[in-house]
């Protein structure tokens, strides 16, 4: 079964049901059907959200305003883009969780495959680096060895500016600056609260180029703010179609049919088969190099979202399915054979592109002996190898009973993307209302920082 929209990512889930994979492993209509009250409260409630309800954090949650930023806002940073662009060889991205991992799947999803080291395909645009992700010395020792800091910009991204990794990367970064006799006011931008923060203190006090966070919008939902978007623009990508595309979805995701709103009915459909079924894993496997970010990106997105102790009448839970990142057709040789033969606790989605119009014309060559197993790949397009490749494992995990369903793009192009990143999180926020957990909060990342500054403090005294 199949939710096809036009202009649409499409969304087949015929491999969730009990008439293709059993009773035991598959859901049926009337599962679906009996859902109906838990799915209209999730309506109901994520509508006050959408409305700037105030949520237990003492924050909304704002992330479905992100389609319809302003042409104005959208205009700033374009220029800023331009202006980079005409200044600058490289530019490095600082950051960390949501203001690395959206800005990374944009880059590696939208941009050629080799990027950096394409300059045609660059049309221009500055060598884009990412660090601030991690505490690893010698991987910024290493970004260091091969870049000319004068003709590098610095885009430091962090909301409170108070982040160990990303302000730490930066202090070696700016204290490069310094010693190359860099411009400190105009070789760096920050990304920031407006009003509050050690970040936005720096900013005011040197003069920086700033872009605001978005009150309301937290990390891992910032992919279609300035955090992803300002980074997207200075790599030539399309940023008012990106946004384009994020509208299509959600007016799809407004409508309270569950057949016709494609994210709700994808999170529906994993929250039955966790809570009904025992697939508390959920693995996304996409069958193209361009969307392995999307992997990563959804992985932070789903466990700091879903992962939580307590639910909305603070009554111990320990909710939320476990994220697991795959690549077709990489990890067929690798973790399919768990997928097929392991414990029967995850649920696969593969995520497949009708055309990679970059690569249309690849074809394998005919090379081999007619004679050898192999030669049946001969004269063939790897892309519908690729396509093939996906559909053997779908058609291989069905007769095995375990569920998976797909993500189809039409091509891989901002607006189609856009969809994507939107159709992920507002799946997400509807499965924490499903759940009846705070999606928008992460306490428990917070306890590995107080640790942390405590042994600091400790180690200094």
């Amino acid at each position: 079964m199949k939710i096809n929209n036009p202009n649409s990512l499409r969304f087949d889930f015929s491999y969730l049901l009990e008439n293709k994979i059993g009773e035991e492993n598959g859901l049926s209509k009337k599962n679906i059907q009996d859902s109906e009250p838990l799915l209209q409260k999730a309506f109901n409630h994520l509508s006050e959200i959408r409305q700037g309800k105030v949520l237990p954090h003492n924050e909304p949650a704002l992330f479905t305003q992100l389609p319809y930023q302003s042409s104005e806002e959208l205009e700033k940073i374009k220029t800023w883009a331009k202006n980079i662009k005409s200044k600058y060889e490289n530019i490095i991205s600082i950051g960390i969780g949501g203001s690395y991992l959206g800005n990374k799947t944009l880059q590696e999803s939208l941009s050629h495959p080799y990027y950096n080291e394409c300059s045609s395909a660059r049309n221009g645009f500055p060598k884009i680096y990412f660090a601030g992700d991690n505490l690893d010395p010698a991987r910024l020792k290493g970004l260091l060895d091969i870049i000319d800091i004068k003709s590098t910009h610095f885009l430091i991204i962090s909301k409170s500016g108070n982040t160990i990794e990303p302000m730490g990367t930066f202090a070696v970064l700016l204290d490069a600056i310094q010693k190359s006799g860099g411009n400190i006011k105009e070789d760096i931008t920050a990304i920031t609260s407006e009003d509050t923060g050690m970040l936005c203190d720096m900013v005011k006090s040197h003069g920086w180029k700033s872009f605001p966070i978005p009150y309301g919008v937290g990390g891992r939902w910032s992919v279609l703010s300035t955090v992803g978007l300002v980074t997207a623009a200075v790599a030539g990508i399309n940023i008012d179609s990106l946004l384009e595309g994020s509208r299509e979805m959600d007016k799809l995701c407004q409508k309270e049919s569950i057949e016709d709103n494609p994210a709700a009915l994808y999170a529906l459909l994993h929250h039955l088969l966790h809570k009904n079924k025992g697939k508390n894993l959920g693995v996304i496997m996409p069958y193209a190099n361009a969307l392995k970010s999307v992997s990563d990106w959804y992985v932070q997105l789903l466990a700091e979202s879903l992962g939580k102790k307590f639910n909305l009448e603070t009554q111990v839970v320990h909710e939320g399915r476990t994220p697991i990142p795959a690549l077709g057709t990489t990890d067929m040789h690798a973790q399919t054979q768990q997928h097929c033969e392991g414990d029967n606790s995850r649920v696969i989605t593969f995520i497949e592109i009708e055309e990679q119009a970059s690569a249309q014309g690849l074809t394998i060559p005919d090379v081999f002996s007619p004679e050898t197993p192999i030669s049946s790949i001969s004269n063939r397009k790897m892309q519908d190898l690729l396509h093939m490749a996906c559909l053997s494992n779908e058609e291989a995990l069905a007769q095995a009973e375990r569920p998976t369903c797909s993500i189809v793009l039409p091509e891989i192009t901002p607006f189609y993307m856009g969809q994507l990143l939107y159709f992920f999180e507002y799946a997400t926020a509807f499965e924490g209302e499903l759940l009846n957990v705070n999606a928008y909060d992460q306490p428990g990342v917070e306890g590995y920082k107080k640790v942390m500054k405590s042994m600091l403090k400790k180690s200094i005294s």
